[in-house]
């Protein structure tokens, strides 16, 4: 199975994952019997990342761990990406 994964930096704006994730696992009547992706969150380390909002989100996987195959990357904006650190991330 494919995973569709989006990058999480700390100050991340949880607005802009909005319906993608549900659009992935669930259908018109719930959650689809089999997926043909599945949604998974990364971030630099495996400790929890904060979002402007002040959710905490513990990733599935960090920047050393993650995948090298996988069907869709997705950056999620915010302030994080402002600081001079998210330069390496590029």
């Amino acid at each position: 199975m494919k995973e569709i994964l989006y990058i999480l930096l700390d100050n991340y704006a949880e607005h802009e994952i909005g319906f993608m994730p549900g659009a992935v696992s669930t259908d018109a009547i719930g959650f689809r019997k089999e997926p043909k992706y599945i949604n998974k969150m990364v971030a630099p380390t495996m400790e929890p990342v904060k979002s402007q909002g002040g959710m905490r989100t513990l990733p599935d996987y960090s920047f050393e761990t993650m995948p090298a195959d996988y069907a869709a990357l997705v950056l999620i904006g915010g302030f994080g990406w402002m600081n001079p650190e998210a330069e390496g991330y590029l």
